[in-house]
């Protein structure tokens, strides 16, 4: 999984993390050892082809990263290291120019991954999001290109359905791309999954929060944001869907409570239980304390809390 003179070389330049170390001798284990991600800089010199990992190879080393090491230790311990690790395997892919089947069922397992490092990780001080959302957005474009190129070959790929659906929500706040679905075969666009993506993708983009010039700002609805969290609390609705679409739940919800401001008068206001329901909260302490981060008063009505909301409040995006 690590080439011999990476192993001594880090070695030398004290940069053998702990996991590749026997835990008993505190000695670098070959079976614990994994290949770095090296950026490419001016100068290099280019890898020794014994260096590159063959695809099978790299299949091994994420079996180990996602079966034998991950499952060991809290997911925030081990997540710099994985990162770094699968960014390597994607390396190894693209140097061999290899596109087939074991590098799509290696990218699937990427995806997932990084997915799933938006949920345990969102809480984890010095989480760099953008890094993990630059790099999800990376290996599903190589993902998307090695379906295309199977498709060539009149190869379907079995996960496709599930990692379009990825695709489609990962760019949330882009209009367009939902126009890249068109061209797949029905069978893509008709799988529950994609079906749900869509669902999803087009209630989130009806919102009043402005993110971009492919981010129209589009008019928004009470009803279209219970639909949006409607869908996320379904039952049916896979978990890593949800994973990946908790971090837009903040600007969703700020869009809400600003369509919702124009429609109610000085002296009517909204309950903070239809509040909780309608926008996804856990409970009604949480709405109120994001409520409250909003600058929006939270006032009494029949007895019972209600959010202020009037032409006169200021809805502030809520500071992350």
């Amino acid at each position: 999984m690590c080439p011999a003179f990476e192993v001594i070389e880090r070695e030398y330049q004290n940069q053998i993390s702990k996991f590749e170390r026997d835990p008993v001798t505190g000695l670098v284990d070959p079976a614990r050892a994994v290949k770095v991600f090296k950026r490419p800089a001016a100068g290099d010199e280019m890898q020794l082809p014994s260096d590159v990992r063959p695809p099978l190879v790299l299949k091994k080393t994420l079996d180990y990263l996602f079966h034998e090491l991950l499952p060991q230790y809290p997911f925030e311990e081990t997540h710099n290291l994985i990162s770094d690790r699968t960014r390597g395997v994607r390396q190894d892919f693209t140097v061999q120019h290899e596109r087939g089947d074991i590098a799509i069922e290696c990218h699937e397992r990427i995806v997932r991954y990084h997915i799933l490092a938006f949920h345990q990780m969102k809480s984890v001080p010095n989480f760099r999001f953008q890094l993990e959302l630059e790099q999800l957005h990376k290996s599903l474009t190589s993902l998307m290109e090695f379906y295309d190129d199977a498709h060539r070959t009149g190869i379907f790929p079995l996960n496709e359905p599930e990692f379009r659906a990825y695709h489609l929500l990962a760019h949330l706040r882009n209009g367009r791309i939902s126009t890249s679905l068109e061209r797949q075969s029905d069978a893509i666009i008709d799988a529950p999954i994609v079906q749900l993506a869509m669902e999803l993708h087009a209630a989130g983009q009806r919102n009043n929060a402005v993110s971009g010039k492919h981010s129209p700002n589009c008019p928004a609805a009470q009803n279209t944001f219970a639909r949006f969290f409607g869908l996320v609390a379904r039952p049916s609705t896979p978990y890593l869907i949800a994973c990946l679409l908790e971090h837009h739940f903040e600007s969703v919800r700020t869009g809400a409570f600003k369509s919702m401001k124009a429609g109610v008068g000085q002296n009517q206001g909204l309950s903070i239980q239809k509040m909780t329901d309608i926008l996804g909260f856990n409970n009604d302490d949480e709405t109120t304390s994001y409520v409250k981060a909003l600058n929006i008063p939270i006032v009494e009505l029949r007895g019972r809390p209600h959010i202020g909301l009037s032409k006169n409040v200021d809805v502030i995006g809520k500071s992350s």
